[in-house]
């Protein structure tokens, strides 16, 4: 579900869209890989626009909050506050490719 506009989702379309989970404990945020989807579709369901697709999970689900690489991502990303938005830090998504293909757990 997305409040972004339309434009940018219907763009997204054919891209690799990475997915990344947070739990909280206390204060602490823990970080995991969850996988990749491609969308195919942007429909319009009652307030916001639904983001659909093919998706790649990645079955480990690794906690990635300590890696080296994720502490740029999270800053690139404001800590996600951004909701869907372009990643493009390149070494991340060369990381992130790495887990999905299972070659570093």
């Amino acid at each position: 579900m997305s409040r972004k506009p339309e434009s940018l989702l219907r763009g997204a379309i054919g891209s690799r869209v990475w997915v990344i989970s947070s739990t909280k404990k206390k204060s602490r945020h823990t970080y995991r890989f969850e996988g990749m989807f491609t969308p195919s579709e942007v429909s319009w369901e009652g307030d916001h626009f639904l983001i659909s697709g093919s998706a790649t999970p990645c079955r480990a689900r690794p906690d990635i909050t300590a890696r080296s690489w994720f502490g740029d991502l999270l800053r690139e990303q404001n800590n996600f506050s951004f909701g869907f938005n372009r990643v493009r830090n390149e070494g991340s998504i060369v990381e992130m490719q790495r887990l999905l293909d299972g070659k570093e757990i």
